[in-house]
């Protein structure tokens, strides 16, 4: 039927506008596989798809208002609004994790983006640098944590507590009904979700807070959702998908 491509970066009319963490050179991704394979074929930014994910086969298929906050390499934010993606001017809406956090180190205090010190790859940076470890990945930093290893412990306390300010503020501007996060570290380590949610609470924000699992699968799905509402033509119709996946 089609090609769906999860794209972690800023994606508009189709086309990589910017791509952080893979340089995609001058490669038009949608061309090259259109004339390939001559189907459609449809980019889209990562944390959009698991907000798509969510509308059409999630729990949030009665809910017209949602926000979906993915947190990988980077955080972005899905944001569903009147039912309909929300991709903002040239595509930035949802990009978070650029916006900006004063730290409170004692030794760094400055304003830095917030994907730079609480995205997973920054936490697993920071954990490396404090402990002199190379090639640290999500495998180990769980298993690490699983040993109570200290260091590893107090980053991911620092991580709960930024996150939560971060779905925090996000939550106050756009109010959706529900909000979903995605994170593959969070969903190794469920008591980050716990912790999370107490910091959330204890901020005074009510709107319901739930994990997306699988998270690697949930931008497979919303590629599947997008690519349907395509070949079908019917992208401002309301439809509703059954997971077979689980």
């Amino acid at each position: 039927m089609g090609i769906g491509f999860s794209i972690h970066g800023v994606v508009a009319h189709n086309q990589i506008i910017n791509s952080p963490f893979i340089d995609m050179g001058k490669l038009d991704l949608a061309d090259y596989y259109q004339q390939r394979y001559h189907i459609p074929v449809l980019l889209e930014n990562e944390a959009n798809l698991v907000a798509i994910y969510q509308r059409d086969f999630g729990q949030a298929t009665n809910e017209a208002n949602i926000l979906a906050i993915s947190i990988h390499r980077g955080i972005g934010a899905g944001i569903i609004l009147d039912g309909q993606l929300y991709r903002g001017r040239h595509g930035q809406a949802g990009e978070i994790g650029r916006s900006l956090m004063f730290t409170h180190d004692t030794d760094d205090q400055q304003y830095r983006k917030v994907e730079d010190f609480c995205s997973e790859d920054a936490i697993i940076e920071q954990v490396q640098h404090q402990t002199n470890r190379a090639n640290l990945d999500r495998r180990t930093l769980v298993q690490l944590n699983q040993a109570g290893d200290a260091i590893v412990q107090a980053s991911l306390n620092k991580f709960s507590r930024s996150i939560a300010k971060v779905i925090y503020n996000v939550a106050i501007s756009l109010a959706p009904t529900a909000i979903y996060l995605s994170s593959p570290l969070i969903e190794a380590i469920p008591e980050l979700l716990t912790a999370i949610l107490a910091e959330i609470k204890a901020l005074g924000l009510q709107t319901p807070i739930q994990l997306t699992t699988p998270a690697n699968l949930a931008p497979l799905l919303g590629c599947c959702a997008l690519v349907t509402h395509e070949v079908l033509n019917l992208q401002d119709y309301e439809l509703s998908f059954t997971d077979l996946v689980n």
